[in-house]
């Protein structure tokens, strides 16, 4: 048993290397359960463009590509939608597992399977079929397969519904990982008062389980048409994920009878959820609404759960027996240990994805509206996760829609994150519908950076971004002059923190009044305009003093397991918490920071030397094996909530950025063709093909692929062509 799984590890690491040529004659053509003929058109990139007679036939083909292009991916991300992640990873797994299955992200899968409008049933059950007849056509599986022990699975209607589950898990579910271990600690409370007024939290171990769902992060921005050089509305948007290879993103286009767009498809689910149409263009950022409820049951409420029995496989190792129990709010998720909740806190989850909603059907109404009107009402069933959708039409109109499930008990949360559990208590959660919107406003320009919606309506969320985003790109917006697609391509690859210039400025008046003038690193602290690009001194200078001071403060220099590690909590109380000490403190940690920022400048001259990207597969990260799914390490820029993100911990030496802004999409409605994205990585999930990682220079450089809209542009610009037979 050891030899063979010695051996796949080795062809896993170093695999037969795959030419775009050699990849395409893999896709099988004939058989598949189409009804009519179908082309396929495909770019350099390995970018497809599929043209079909049949409504059908177009899902059936998306399915075909997706497991061609990203077979690996898509079974571990099944595996974590039903818990089943020890299934490969072994015992060390048991626990993430738990969680999940506590979690039950499956559990409105078939009410919602039984509500889907026949012709969304049609569409995913013609998409499941795609995946099945890939399987089942193509003998050769991704070099990784052996490896991971991962085996072909028949693909139902349901696994694709508990998928889109996954990609709607709350991101709030990571703030109370990090906070709800600390409900014993004396300052618990003071604490708690602070980053509500902070609006930040911190993430926990399942942190990196759930690091590639999408629009967790993101920028979005649309420009009407009378503030635009081409005249026609613009747009604009970023998802920010973890930055692993494969993406969580595919770049594809799509003509069928009722469907014809082009755009960023996430992986494992068939429809475009940032894109554009002939009429309409459209992205949008995670809204952070609190679409969760936690309440702290009584040992009467407790006893009066159900009891289930949970079988957790496990590779190499014997099934592990865990239990899940629920309530009449939801399943006790104290019985994760992973979590790592004090003994005696017994906490239920209420969570808005345990109740059926069909985003499915809202984002297929998305991809065919024509105006932002059609666009506002498709979107009015999305339930989770919340999001803030942005969008431009051919008329010039634009539109910023808030489409969420959210908790109607935020205020109630002011002072504890965790409710009293009665039946009076629960109110029902805030709907899509309902909440507002705003259209054609007088500025010219819609936004969003994941911060507080500035459209009115109730309090929706905790824990909304720091202002820097949102801040860097109405200051840019809303400047003189009209805006062509290029400035905000230029948005996007945007490094400067008005935030961190800000604190940089008081950190630096602070050393000169202590009288520790006279120093280099002052100077350039002091003389820094916040843009952190990868050859500037500036960022070295004050991420070593930010450090130094943090850690006086604080204690526990750089570790994300204490919230107050976060940028919205630094920014706001840093200042405040300064001014608190007196004079003989100030100058100790200043005197400390300098030295500590002088010693760092002179191992690290620019942000790039210390502030690095890696380029690796999914695998690189694993002990020992992992190096040899590396390809490179390169000098980035951007910082934590700058536009072009590239996020870390507080560091004063070499790091890794391992999330931040992996895919890019912009669009003028000016022109059908004028549609352009590029995806950190490349669209080929294959380890060793061409096309696995050859965007990341167009990635670096800010370039783009162009994705046309009209039929004779893709047959130029996707040249290699191939035609599917109907069975």
């Amino acid at each position: 048993m050891i030899l063979p799984a010695l051996l796949s590890v080795w062809r896993a690491m170093v695999p037969r290397p795959m030419t775009l040529g050699q990849r395409l004659e893999m896709f099988p053509t004939a058989n598949l359960g189409l009804s009519k003929p179908l082309t396929i058109f495909w770019n350099a990139h390995q970018v497809p463009w599929i043209d079909a007679a049949d409504d059908g036939d177009a899902a059936l083909a998306i399915g075909l590509v997706q497991a061609h292009l990203r077979l690996t991916q898509l079974m571990l991300l099944k595996h974590a939608a039903y818990g089943r992640l020890a299934e490969l990873a072994g015992p060390v797994a048991t626990g993430v597992d738990h969680a999940l299955r506590i979690l039950d992200l499956p559990r409105a899968a078939p009410q919602i399977e039984a509500g889907l409008p026949e012709s969304t049933r049609c569409w995913l059950s013609a998409f499941v079929a795609g995946l099945n007849a890939y399987q089942e056509k193509s003998s050769l599986r991704p070099p990784e397969f052996a490896m991971l022990g991962l085996r072909v699975e028949r693909w139902t209607l349901r696994d694709v519904i508990v998928m889109g589950r996954l990609v709607g898990a709350d991101v709030n579910w990571l703030v109370w990982g990090g906070l709800l271990r600390h409900l014993e600690d004396p300052s618990f409370a003071a604490l708690w008062h602070r980053l509500w007024q902070s609006g930040l939290g911190s993430g926990t171990s399942l942190g990196s389980l759930v690091n590639n769902l999408p629009m967790q992060g993101s920028n979005a921005m649309a420009v009407a048409a009378y503030r635009s050089r081409s005249g026609g509305a613009l747009l604009a948007s970023d998802p920010h994920l973890g930055m692993a290879l494969p993406n969580a993103w595919m770049l594809m286009g799509l003509r069928a009878p009722s469907y014809h767009g082009v755009g960023l498809m996430p992986v494992g689910l068939p429809f475009f959820a940032i894109g554009r149409n002939p009429f309409l263009a459209w992205g949008g950022t995670n809204l952070r609404a609190l679409a969760t409820e936690l309440y702290a049951l009584s040992p009467q409420q407790a006893s009066a759960a159900t009891t289930e029995e949970l079988v957790i496989k496990r590779r190499l190792w014997h099934p592990a027996r865990r239990v899940r129990r629920n309530t009449f709010l939801g399943p006790i998720m104290s019985d994760a240990r992973v979590l790592g909740i004090p003994p005696g806190h017994t906490l239920a989850l209420r969570w808005a994805g345990h109740e059926p909603s069909d985003e499915f059907s809202a984002m297929l109404g998305v991809l065919q509206a024509g105006d932002v009107r059609a666009f506002r009402q498709a979107l009015a069933g999305f339930a989770v996760p919340g999001q803030n959708m942005i969008a431009a039409d051919s008329a010039g109109r634009i539109s910023h829609v808030l489409a969420a499930t959210a908790s109607s008990s935020v205020a109630a949360m002011q002072y504890s994150p965790v409710l009293q559990a009665s039946q009076d208590a629960l109110h029902p959660f805030l709907r899509g519908a309902a909440l507002p919107f705003v259209q054609d406003p007088s500025r010219g320009f819609v936004a969003s950076a994941n911060n507080r919606p500035s459209i009115g309506g109730p309090l929706l969320g905790l824990w909304f971004s720091a202002p820097d985003r949102i801040m860097r790109l109405e200051e840019a917006l809303g400047g003189p002059g009209k805006l062509a697609i290029g400035d905000l391509e230029a948005l996007q690859a945007d490094t400067r923190s008005i935030q961190a210039h800000t604190l940089a400025q008081i950190l630096a008046s602070h050393a000169m009044a202590a009288g520790l003038g006279g120093q280099d690193a002052l100077a350039i602290l002091a003389g820094w305009d916040g843009d952190y690009r990868a050859e500037a001194p500036g960022p070295v200078v004050f991420e070593a003093v930010l450090y130094e001071v943090a850690g006086f403060l604080y204690g526990q220099q750089g570790s994300m397991a204490d919230p107050r590690m976060n940028w919205g909590f630094l920014t706001r109380f840093v200042p405040v918490d300064l001014q608190a000490l007196d004079e003989t403190q100030r100058r100790q940690v200043f005197e400390a920071a300098l030295a500590s920022a002088s010693r760092t400048l002179q191992r690290h001259p620019s942000w790039g030397s210390m502030h690095r990207l890696r380029v690796e597969h999914m695998l690189g990260r694993l002990p020992g094996v992992g190096r040899a799914f590396r390809l490179a390490n390169l000098p980035v820029g951007g910082s934590r909530e700058t536009l072009m993100k590239t996020s870390h911990r507080l560091a004063r030496d070499v790091h890794d950025t391992s999330y931040g802004a992996q895919a890019r999409f912009t669009a003028d409605l000016a022109h059908l063709d004028a549609a352009y994205a590029v995806l950190f990585g490349g669209q080929d999930g294959w380890w060793g093909s061409t096309t696995f990682a050859d965007q990341v220079p167009l990635w670096r450089a800010g370039k783009t692929i162009q994705l046309p809209l009209d039929l004779e542009t893709v047959r130029q610009a996707f040249p290699m062509v191939m035609q599917l037979a109907p069975s």
